[in-house]
């Protein structure tokens, strides 16, 4: 799982970067630390518990889903 945060761009959560952001770059050897490029440009290495994933927002709308009147009706008489 931790390789998935390779290219990820993460919060630095701890210590004197705390609430920069960065992208990861390297994940090393022991699974546990990274190569972080910060938004201010400089590269830090950190452990996994000092950083959390930055993830997406996702919205739905919240109107029902329609296939179209044909495909709704054969839905519907198929259940």
């Amino acid at each position: 799982m931790i390789n998935q945060l390779l290219n990820q761009e993460v919060m630095v959560k701890v210590g004197s970067y705390t609430g920069q952001t960065g992208i990861v770059q390297k994940v090393f050897a022991d699974g546990e630390s990274f190569l972080v490029k910060l938004s201010s440009g400089k590269k830090v290495i950190l452990q996994d518990v000092f950083v959390e994933e930055i993830q997406e927002r996702s919205s739905y709308p919240k109107t029902p889903q329609s296939l179209g009147p044909i495909a709704n009706s054969v839905a519907k008489s198929t259940l």
